[in-house]
């Protein structure tokens, strides 16, 4: 930049330090100005609700209460596919765990907002596909309390040897999920 640029910058505004701030207050000013005139100027949003959208409360209002935040209990975790079970609450945690007792067992925790779980569920159900030897569940942190209490990212992957977990391995990346699936492989 040429001292001839900052010296016709500092007129637009734009590339002299605050000035970018100067700039939007002075647009905001204009757009203040201008729908208090009833005129609607350039690039400027809606400032009143549209005409065609009636603007009432819902009819049904219903508050969520405590018997909504757990899921009713399941004689047993929900089938994924055949080597992966849904994993919900402790109780299915525990009951996962002695299924698995003497084999080694995966454990995926996430939950349903979760984008980048439900991104790299496809990768992971291929991988579960490929190494059989080990059982794989999918957890649930929303509804855990007591067996979740320790996981702090999402996706974090639990590898499980005779109900202890052995490994963790935190995030998205396949490569690094299938090497430690290749290195706790029993088969």
């Amino acid at each position: 930049r040429t001292p001839t640029h900052r010296r016709e910058s500092r007129i637009c505004g734009l590339c002299v330090k605050g000035g970018r701030a100067r700039w939007l207050a002075k647009r905001a000013e204009q757009l203040f100005s201008a729908a208090t005139q009833g005129v609607r100027p350039r690039m400027a949003l809606p400032l009143a609700w549209p005409a065609g959208r009636p603007m009432q409360p819902p009819e049904k209002v219903e508050r969520a209460g405590p018997e909504w935040k757990q899921p009713p209990p399941k004689a047993q975790p929900s089938e994924i596919g055949p080597h992966m079970q849904g994993v919900r609450t402790d109780a299915e945690y525990d009951m996962f765990m002695s299924e698995t007792a003497g084999k080694t067992a995966l454990m995926q925790f996430g939950s349903t907002w979760c984008v980048k779980c439900a991104e790299f569920f496809p990768t992971f159900y291929s991988l579960s596909k490929k190494y059989t030897a080990i059982k794989y569940a999918v957890a649930q942190v929303d509804y855990m309390n007591e067996r979740a209490k320790d996981i702090r990212y999402s996706p974090t992957f639990a590898f499980y040897r005779d109900g202890r977990r052995v490994d963790l391995v935190v995030g998205k990346d396949a490569n690094k999920l299938e090497d430690h699936l290749w290195l706790h492989n029993d088969a």
